[in-house]
């Protein structure tokens, strides 16, 4: 049984990181064009609910660049709106201009030039976007911080005192 528990810990953990470390990538291409050239995707953390039931608030959203041309209707993208990033559905598709709506929205956007375009919805991990959005503000990094100093050392005072019960 312990041996199960340590391996299921061992896996669980390994995906922790794997995650992290692919949420980190996808994070730092959001902010750095030549990041998203070379990783062709994004991640954003969904923050309104215009997207529900298909993409809920606090969802992490991973995001492909593709060529704009072939983005057709019914395509969930991603783009830049007056400096604000939103993700929604096209619903018609012209030749230089895309019009989107959230799939829980009851009027359309205004059509957005085609260069706005950042990239398109691949998938979506639930809720983990809180987790995320937690480890990358001030407040995340210092409590993570501490947790990990705490770790070291009761680790470091846990194994001295089992040296002494041994001798």
């Amino acid at each position: 049984m312990k041996k199960f528990l340590r391996v299921s810990g061992n896996i669980i953990f390994a995906l922790i990181i794997i995650l992290i470390a692919i949420g980190l990538i996808g994070n730092l291409s959001a902010k750095s064009d030549k990041v998203y050239n070379i990783t062709k995707y994004r991640t954003y953390i969904i923050v309104s609910p215009s997207m529900k039931p298909t993409i809920d608030p606090g969802d992490l959203i991973f995001v492909r660049k593709v060529n704009v041309e072939k983005i057709k209707e019914g395509d969930i993208i991603t783009f830049n709106n007056e400096d604000i990033v939103a993700t929604h559905r096209a619903i018609k598709v012209d030749d230089k201009t895309i019009t989107t709506k959230g799939d829980s929205n009851n009027v359309e956007d205004y059509p957005i030039d085609k260069k706005e375009v950042i990239g398109k919805f691949i998938f979506a991990i639930p809720k983990i976007g809180y987790i995320f959005s937690f480890a990358t503000s001030s407040i995340g990094m210092v409590t993570i911080g501490c947790i990990i100093i705490f770790i070291f050392i009761y680790d470091f005072i846990f194994k001295d005192n089992k040296k002494s019960k041994n001798n």
